[in-house]
């Protein structure tokens, strides 16, 4: 008998232990081990693979071990294992650029902890708030969070057939080991040609498993929207910006991914900072109604003598209240230490305002970036959101403020004081960047365990202490790794191998453009064309509207800040989901199409368990090797071999995938 997706796996009115002692010794266990594991690759690729599914998949294994074990017990580790990886998210992405910038020397273990503790519990807090109004919202698919459901109900349904979960597991996590382990299958594909010399043009696909996978997932709407991008940004953008390719010395792709680096993702920056305040301000209105309603949703069910079911038990509301204003209290006194470090000689008054709109920032910029990254998760699913590019806009922003504040008392001319004022404002927004990160994970866990029956409140409860261990272990696991290899521009010691060097793309991003700001050479022309096609991206989707079609404009940023290998497999998977539902509505009867969308999710979030969880597990010899090509065995002469290799393995995920959904029996 198949389960209604549309209720609880475990209904409200069965009660199961949750957090157990077995459970919570495996999330810090968890936490730490994957936490670790992505730190390396967030800052050597710059990009992380969600800790969700490998946690929930390990969580699956080792409870089963023991006699009484349960799918909330299950949930619950997820939830906290998960959040190690949010905070390493949030954390690298910002906080190595205060070594590119020679504020910090060595990463410095009680600021970084502290940064992690405040942004992580206030990332938490933002988004308990959301829950009611996010999770409920039948347009937003929450990819990744329906996968880790499925992984955790699959554990416990005994009905449920797990063959297209364990075989799409193992041939994702197969080919991501071909694709990053042995190299002996391409990931993406891009060729690159010029006319007459002077303007570039490319075309590129990607062969991940995992997100083409995702794409299925996201469905059209988002698939739509991230082409969109893709076009605007490759197709488009790159021909126009490039000029006199002949006389620049460097290749063809190099050249292509410079201006993509340097020019294009200021574009995407200047569309997703559109994209996420009107997304912000669309939420306002249901985020309003949904608070009042459950606040006297909460009073009528106070004065009738019953209570909340167990199902939608968050922590209450005015204990969320008390715990962020009692953190400003750590935060002031953080941004305050922080500020005398820098050694700039301020008026009591502005270095009183310094510190007061750094706090106030966090309580703002946090909340309104914890709605928007929680809203993204629901599009894309957590590996796929855009944290960096929100966070860089968030950086934009922050940094005119304290342009302002700034102005009349510094000289941005001094490069020591330029450098310092940079350094400060790197720190608040590593606070909003964690805020975002976890807010991220957070509400994929939440609409995961929706989906599975878990109590809000505990997993929340959980949520936080995985920050806490987290926290204390993260600043360690960085200074490790700077220690070994260096790091965003800076080696620690002479004589080390710059080309092993971590290159932390983010925070070098982002010591840019704070630099730009107070040096005044940003490219604000690239940000405003930005900022112009995330307008023309809200009209068109308040067009399709009433037409039942969407445009997402978050959608379109993504397509043309991320990668061309990522938003082209979100795109084929997308464009699949969408053809292949259509061919099963006229050629099966209900319960066959039921039956049959079951089997394909099952296969498509094996899929990306299985390459999330390879990830994982390639990143621990990679870090022992000192290389990511450490077990490499393709030899460069055949790289297009691999090509061809990639482009079959995608071409057999897509079709299979099509024909599990489409097949008649």
């Amino acid at each position: 008998m198949l389960h209604d997706p549309s209720k609880p796996f475990i209904p409200a009115s069965q009660s199961l232990p949750e957090i157990t002692i077995k459970a919570v010794i495996l999330a810090c266990l968890l936490t730490v081990i994957l936490g670790a594991a992505n730190a390396y690759l967030a800052l050597k690729i710059g990009t992380t693979i969600s800790a969700s599914i490998p946690a929930a998949v390990i969580s699956m294994a080792v409870l089963s071990w023991f006699r009484k074990s349960n799918v909330l017990e299950n949930s619950i580790v997820q939830t906290a294992a998960s959040s190690g990886e949010a905070l390493v998210a949030g954390i690298s992405f910002t906080l190595p650029a205060l070594l590119t910038l020679h504020f910090w020397s060595n990463f410095d273990y009680w600021q970084t902890v502290a940064v992690a503790i405040l942004g992580g519990i206030l990332g938490i807090l933002f988004s308990i708030p959301l829950r009611r109004v996010l999770i409920n919202d039948k347009t937003l698919p929450y990819p990744e969070g329906l996968a880790i459901a499925t992984v955790l109900k699959a554990s416990a349904d005994k009905t449920l057939s797990l063959k297209p979960l364990l075989s799409g597991g193992a041939a994702g996590g197969l080919i991501a080991f071909a694709q990053s382990g042995f190299q002996i299958f391409s990931d993406s594909f891009a060729t690159w040609w010029t006319s007459s010399g002077n303007t570039l043009f490319t075309f590129g696909l990607g062969f991940s498993p995992a997100i083409l996978a995702a794409g299925y997932i996201v469905g059209l709407y988002v698939a739509v929207a991230s082409l969109v991008g893709f076009l605007i940004a490759w197709i488009i953008a790159i021909p126009i910006l490039s000029h006199d390719v002949v006389n620049t010395g460097l290749s063809l792709a190099s050249y292509g991914m410079l201006i993509w680096k340097t020019k294009i993702r200021y574009i995407g920056v200047g569309t997703m900072l559109v994209g996420g305040l009107w997304t912000f301000l669309m939420l306002i209105k249901p985020l309003f109604i949904g608070l009042r309603s459950s606040i006297a949703h909460r009073k009528s069910i106070r004065s009738s003598g019953e209570g909340l079911i167990r199902t939608e038990r968050d922590i209450p509301l005015r204990w969320q209240m008390i715990m962020i204003a009692l953190l400003t209290i750590p935060l002031a006194f953080l941004f305050d230490k922080n500020l005398t470090a820098t050694s700039l000689i301020l008026p009591h008054a502005i270095f009183i305002s310094a510190v007061t709109t750094g706090v106030i920032i966090c309580l703002i910029a946090g909340f309104i970036t914890a709605a928007i990254c929680s809203y993204v998760v629901g599009l894309v699913g957590s590996t796929n959101a855009p944290i960096s590019g929100i966070t860089l806009a968030i950086l934009l922003i922050t940094s005119l403020i304290y342009l302002i504040v700034f102005k009349n008392v510094l000289d941005f001319t001094n490069p020591a004081q330029l450098l310092h004022a940079a350094g400060y404002v790197i720190f608040i927004t590593a606070i909003v960047a964690t805020i975002g990160a976890i807010s991220n994970d957070t509400m994929q866990d939440l609409k995961s365990g929706q989906l599975v029956g878990s109590t809000p409140w505990k997993q929340q409860v959980m949520l936080m202490v995985g920050v806490i261990v987290a926290s204390f272990i993260i600043p360690e696991i960085l200074k490790l790794l700077f220690n070994a290899y260096g790091m965003a521009g800076i080696l620690p010691r002479a004589n080390m191998d710059p080309t092993k060097m971590l290159a932390a793309p983010q925070a070098t991003l982002m010591a840019a453009v704070v630099q730009g700001v107070f040096s005044h050479q940003l490219p604000w022309g690239l940000i405003l064309i930005g900022v112009g096609i995330g307008g023309a991206g809200i009209i068109v989707d308040e067009f399709l509207k009433p037409r039942n079609f969407r445009l997402p404009v978050l959608g379109i940023g993504l397509g043309i800040y991320l990668p061309y290998d990522i938003t082209a497999a979100l795109v084929l998977g997308g464009f699949l989901s969408h053809f292949a539902h259509r061919k099963a509505k006229k050629t099966q009867t209900t319960e066959r199409y039921v039956v049959s969308n079951q089997n394909a999710i099952m296969l498509t979030c094996g899929i990306v368990a299985g390459a999330s969880l390879m990830g994982v597990i390639l990143a621990i010899p990679f870090v022992i090797m000192q290389s990511a090509n450490a077990l490499s065995i393709m030899p460069a002469t055949l790289t297009w071999l691999a090509d061809i290799l990639g482009g079959l393995s995608a071409l057999w995920l897509l079709y299979w995938i099509y024909r599990t959904m489409t097949k008649g029996k």
